[in-house]
């Protein structure tokens, strides 16, 4: 872990992509997030599990955490993903500042879908955010984490 991230310059944060049983299990869970949280790092978890013991060890080492909201892109069809992003913009509450946290590839379906979406949510008021700075608007709000990079 220690060759990878010397290997990302600028990292801020670490994210899961895989792993739905490795997130399932919490001592080995808390080696890798305690090593993270020793680092200053942030972690945002996948949710590639719905049993994922991501947020509660984050919680108990007191690592910053963010958790995702949607995947676009599960269908890699331009059209679904183009869809899913004018659907998540129509359910957004105008009143609800806080952060909605949305995790893509970069498949050039996705890009494509993001190039004609991002007019369309600007118009809508929402702004798109690197998940570093959701990490801040959480800290601010005295929230530990935000389920759920869209928001107002």
């Amino acid at each position: 872990m220690e060759k990878d991230i010397h290997n990302v310059h600028y990292i801020k944060g670490v994210n899961n992509h895989m792993g739905s049983k490795f997130m399932e299990d919490e001592g080995k869970l808390s080696v890798v997030l305690s090593y993270l949280k020793e680092k200053d790092f942030y972690f945002v978890d996948s949710r590639t599990t719905a049993h994922s013991k991501g947020q509660e060890v984050s919680k108990k080492i007191g690592l910053r955490f963010l958790s995702r909201d949607v995947f676009i892109d599960n269908n890699q069809d331009y059209t679904f993903i183009l869809d899913t992003l004018n659907h998540l913009s129509e359910k957004k509450d105008p009143q609800n500042k806080d952060p909605f946290l949305i995790i893509g590839h970069p498949y050039p379906s996705t890009i494509e879908a993001l190039k004609k979406a991002i007019p369309h949510l600007k118009a809508k008021g929402i702004d798109i955010v690197p998940v570093s700075e959701m990490i801040d608007i959480a800290a601010r709000k005295n929230k530990f984490s935000f389920r759920g990079a869209l928001f107002n």
